[in-house]
């Protein structure tokens, strides 16, 4: 077996350092977001767009900026990508308004988008095909440790010094990161021919996508019968399939529909987006029984909320060295039958006796995302050709986002939907929670189920999830 070269570990090095830097930053807002509340003396409403205007740019930025990099090269919008990010979390940390911030978090989100689109096309590029498992692997791993550290380090420094600290902190980080990126990464090979960005299309996914994500993310706080949901829903339904329609004619798409014909190709998208879309349920739903059901101290509560991204964390490397030596197709498939385990466990959630007994079911959870991703992120790599892994590393990482917008919208209706059934209108300490949110894991159990089925259905591929029909 090739072995990965020196100068090629060094690459998956520096773009892990970039996707941990990510990771960690996303998760860790989430504790501070009381304390920017608090220092703008602004609503959560409002302090709320922090969030939610950073996780918008990047879903509706990610494949414009994939086929940017299939362009002109993955090297300049990578190292770009750094510099954009850092100078925003600069930017954050000196914010004077909460509209300066969210503006600031936009850009932060155009950085990230560009960190997020390129990173697994350069690490396919630089290692040898049948260790491109184990290095993907690697690459979730650092995502996942950075999620999984995020809300803990926020915590902390935030406590200590301040949240502008939590943002502060992206900067040397982000210094460190950009010298790597500027010494290891290889030099570009963009196409041969100059080639115009599809502009038309890249508006018409943007407006389309940022419209059908708003009306998902507000519809159980607004009402989904509201004019206002129903006319971002109508934008959506209308301007996402125009964008298919668009992308199938022009001469130069954005997004190459080519790409779906491969059927390993096609079903690890799908597969992607089902998979993190039960993540995001989880993820949403376990700290509600943790902490409003049964009494948990967020401390506390964050502890046991571990099990999970580090089951992730020391699976996610395992898992894509087994699918370099055996395929993608059983490990991946065998993950998400776990995650469909751990989520129908953590359906049956006791409303007395120990909280504890949450943690080996969001670790079975944990298992198998780690067992799934690496995987299937190296199929879905692996079925693109060269030329087109920019816009492959878009596509997968806008699963990734779609996908965790979409869970927990559909966590929160279902969740909402439980409750009222047994006569509450919020979630609140004892066994009525308790049952509300078994029920809404079992509801939310079918994407789980899709996942496992889109999963087996990938097509015929080699060890390292190559797919000829690709090429």
């Amino acid at each position: 077996m090739t072995r990965v070269t020196p100068s090629g570990m060094k690459v998956l090095g520096t773009v892990a350092l970039g996707n941990f830097m990510s990771g960690m930053t996303n998760n860790s807002v989430y504790t501070v977001l009381p304390l920017i509340a608090e220092a703008f003396d602004s609503t959560l409403a409002l302090t709320g767009w922090v969030i939610l205007t950073y996780q918008l740019t990047i879903s509706c930025l990610l494949l414009f900026v994939g086929r940017l990099a299939d362009i002109i090269g993955p090297r300049r919008i990578y190292i770009s990508g750094f510099v954009v990010y850092t100078l925003a979390s600069a930017s954050c940390t000196v914010a004077p308004t909460i509209g300066w911030l969210i503006a600031a978090r936009a850009l932060q989100g155009i950085g990230a988008s560009m960190l997020m689109a390129t990173s697994p096309g350069i690490v396919v590029a630089s290692v040898p095909p049948e260790q491109r498992g184990r290095a993907m692997g690697l690459l979730s791993a650092a995502v996942y440790l950075g999620l999984s550290t995020g809300p803990g380090l926020g915590g902390i420094v935030a406590y200590l010094w301040g949240w502008r600290v939590a943002f502060a902190l992206n900067i040397p980080v982000g210094l460190l990161a950009l010298a790597l990126a500027a010494r290891t990464l290889p030099r570009d090979r963009p196409e041969g021919q100059r080639v115009s960005l599809d502009y038309s299309g890249g508006a018409v996914f943007f407006f389309g996508l940022g419209s059908t994500l708003l009306g998902v993310t507000f519809g159980q706080q607004w009402g989904w019968t509201s004019p206002s949901i129903l006319g971002l829903l109508a934008v959506g339904t209308i301007l996402l399939p125009l964008f298919v329609w668009w992308e199938a004619r022009t001469p130069r798409p954005m997004l190459d529909l080519t790409l779906f014909r491969s059927r390993l190709f096609a079903a690890a998208t799908v597969s992607a987006l089902l998979h993190y879309l039960s993540m995001a349920v989880v993820n949403l739903l376990a700290p509600f029984y943790l902490i409003t059901a049964r009494g948990l101290d967020p401390a506390s509560a964050g502890l046991r909320l571990m099990a999970m991204p580090v089951a992730m964390v020391v699976m996610a490397p395992l898992s894509g060295t087994i699918s370099d030596r055996i395929g993608t197709r059983a490990p991946a498939t065998l993950g998400a039958l776990f995650m469909v385990a751990g989520m129908a466990s953590l359906s049956m959630l006791p409303a007395d006796g120990s909280p504890d007994t949450i943690m080996w079911r969001l670790a079975l959870a944990g298992l198998g995302a780690g067992l799934f991703t690496s995987p299937n992120n190296a199929a879905l790599m692996g079925a693109a050709p060269s030329s087109r892994r920019g816009i492959a590393g878009g596509v997968m990482a806008a699963a990734r986002m779609v996908g965790f917008v979409i869970g927990v919208a559909g966590a929160g209706a279902a969740l909402a939907v439980a409750l009222a059934a047994r006569g509450a209108t919020a979630p609140g300490l004892g066994a009525v929670t308790v049952a509300a949110l078994d029920d809404a894991f079992r509801v939310m159990l079918v994407p789980a189920l899709l996942c496992v089925l889109t999963s087996m259905a990938r097509g015929a591929e080699g060890r390292s999830g190559e797919d000829s029909s690709a090429k």
